[in-house]
């Protein structure tokens, strides 16, 4: 019953179903999945507390089970939260409900997302990584669509690092700036590490904060 019916056209086909349901077994098993900390992001958490964002209109580009989506909601800001996992975002509305809270929850693929107007505040915690070698120029068209001159962007990200003995899964600091500059200006982009929910210290990362810029 807490399931979402789609908004727009998932992935279809064998592979595509496959892949489905790789995403939301994540969210079906006893133990969370390692990215799913059950906690606000820390990088999230301080831009808020900052004030380098403000209330505003927000999408949360790959929200999981609503943490972060539950967090800027309770923070007063409007949010659309979106995930391709069913479990996902019935976990979600759950804890969202519990919390008391309004969240626009949207099943939908990231790479082909309904028609929304553009949002002030851009939020992706883990999406880019995983889509980039997928279909990155459907990424970056949602990202277009999804801001106009001015939107604000933080984006959490896998960190690959050539010099490093570290898992190399990720992006590379060369490949983020060309994917990004052509249409944000960048006020930092740093290196992090990225929490799980596995002891131990979390997986290399990058935090990028950009601002749209005036390129179509």
């Amino acid at each position: 019953p807490d399931r979402r019916f789609p908004s727009g056209i998932l992935p279809h086909g064998p592979e595509a179903n496959r892949l489905l349901d790789i995403w939301d077994s994540d969210y079906r098993q006893t133990t969370p999945a390692r990215w799913d900390i059950g906690r606000p992001a820390d990088e999230l958490q301080r831009l808020v507390t900052d004030g380098k964002v403000g209330r505003c209109r927000v999408v949360d580009m790959s929200c999981g089970s609503g943490s972060d989506a539950i967090y800027l909601a309770s923070k007063g800001f409007e949010v659309t939260a979106i995930d391709v996992a069913p479990t996902a975002m019935g976990q979600a509305q759950q804890k969202g409900r519990k919390a008391g809270v309004s969240v626009q929850w949207l099943l939908a693929d990231i790479l082909a997302p309904p028609d929304l107007l553009p949002f002030d505040f851009v939020y992706d915690r883990g999406c880019y990584h995983v889509v980039r070698d997928q279909n990155l120029p459907a990424y970056m068209e949602t990202v277009r669509r999804f801001s106009r001159p001015g939107t604000q962007f933080l984006l959490l990200a896998s960190r690959r690092d050539e010099q490093s003995r570290e898992e190399t899964s990720g992006v590379s600091e060369e490949e983020l700036r060309f994917d990004f500059l052509s249409l944000f200006d960048m006020e930092w982009l740093r290196e992090i590490r990225l929490e799980s929910n596995r002891p131990g210290i979390g997986p290399p990362g990058w935090s990028a904060f950009l601002k749209r810029n005036t390129s179509p």
